[in-house]
């Protein structure tokens, strides 16, 4: 069930005498207007009315069938496509390099500003539009969305749009209609900031990067991590995955049968 809230105060208007009034509009199918008749509404009521609409907003939230996601390392494989890209322009990855986070070490570059501007790069290239699905994230994704599921992504990529564009179309492409919101933030940037509009929410934010599923946890998010090899030291709160087959057992309480591949309904 979708449920949008919209609460509003629109001013006293003195040239007719309309009286201020709060909406709330609940768009399944029905419409409900509280009107307030008086013509000056006090500070607190103001203030209760935002109150109310921060809390609306976040049971809304999570009523909804929402998954947060990350891209990168979550639902496809940038790992292996700039891996391959860094070879292709004449950068060679260490001896177990795939354990090491760190583009300088894993790379043995100069500084780690260098291996920023490599990430911007490679993300800004034409290579982004076209990176593969990782594991078997497309299968289970669209599985999710089938059952009435809906992606906000979350992803530092660029502030460039035209990469914003062709990443938007890759998932598209792979994953179909399954996206509600994308979230495009700078190469690298953290995702605090965003994910507080998700506060006790409890919904289920899906990162590789332990920073940034602590973060989410911080906030009242259940945050997991997809497993790597370069983050199999953390030791933290939240528990991995180590594919979409495990979220989507996470979120619908089914299991896989792993002999078909295909989901078992408990009903």
């Amino acid at each position: 069930m979708n449920l949008h809230v919209v609460l509003g105060v629109m001013p006293c208007d003195g040239k007719n005498g309309k009286r201020p009034r709060v909406e709330l509009l609940i768009n399944n199918g029905v419409e409900a207007k509280l009107f307030l008749m008086r013509k000056i509404i006090p500070q607190g009521v103001i203030f209760f009315i935002y109150w109310l609409t921060y809390v609306l907003h976040m049971l809304i939230l999570s009523m909804e069938k929402i998954i947060l996601t990350d891209v990168d390392g979550v639902l496809l494989n940038w790992e292996y496509a700039f891996v391959t890209w860094m070879e292709e322009h004449g950068y060679k990855m260490i001896e177990n390099g795939n354990f090491i986070y760190n583009i300088k070490k894993r790379f043995n570059l100069e500084s780690n500003n260098k291996g920023h501007k490599l990430i911007r790069q490679f993300n800004e290239s034409a290579t982004i539009g076209y990176l593969p699905a990782l594991r078997d994230s497309q299968h289970y994704v669209k599985l999710l969305g089938n059952l009435g599921y809906k992606f906000h992504v979350i992803t530092s990529l660029s502030k460039n749009p035209n990469a914003q564009r062709l990443r938007t179309k890759n998932l598209e492409k792979l994953f179909g209609n399954v996206f509600e919101k994308f979230i495009y933030l700078d190469t690298g940037a953290d995702k605090d900031v965003v994910l507080e509009q998700y506060r006790d929410t409890g919904l289920l934010w899906v990162e590789d990067k332990p920073a940034n599923a602590e973060a989410g946890i911080n906030m009242g998010l259940q945050a997991v991590v997809m497993e790597h090899a370069f983050n199999l030291h953390y030791e933290g709160v939240a528990p991995f995955v180590k594919n979409w087959a495990d979220i989507y057992t996470l979120v619908t309480g089914n299991p896989v049968d792993i002999n078909t591949d295909n989901a078992v309904s408990l009903v």
